[in-house]
Formats: structure tokens, C-alpha cells, sequence
């Protein structure tokens, strides 16, 4: 049915192959940005992680 109806509509071909393909690649752009984010947020984390115990270290080196 869905060939039967590409076949029908030929001039509308191409934009029904350019809506398919362009939410496929939106999709994999957000899920490298998500990765990425991610990525950032949990180094940050880990890096703030450090720092709370190297000034809880501090305070106890001043202490």
C-alpha cells in the first residue's frame, strides 16, 4: 500500500523521502547532544566530587 501510494503520488515522493529522513537525523543530532550533555554533566560532577574532598581534606589539613 505504501509503495502503491509513493507510486501515485510522484511529484509527492520526494518530500514524503525528505520528512522520513529529516526527523531520523533531528533524532541522532539530539541523541549525540543528549550524549554529550550527559558526558559534560557527569564530568562536572565527578570533578565537583573532587574538590568537596580536597577542601574537606583542606579543613582537616587547617584544622
Amino acid at each position: 500500500t505504501a509503495e502503491g501510494f509513493i507510486r501515485r503520488t510522484s511529484s509527492g515522493k520526494k518530500s514524503c523521502a525528505e520528512t522520513v529522513r529529516e526527523p531520523a537525523e533531528a533524532r541522532i543530532k539530539k541523541a549525540k547532544n543528549f550524549r554529550m550533555a550527559n558526558f559534560i554533566a557527569g564530568f562536572l560532577y565527578f570533578l565537583l566530587g573532587i574538590i568537596k574532598v580536597l577542601s574537606k581534606s583542606n579543613k582537616l589539613g587547617k584544622l
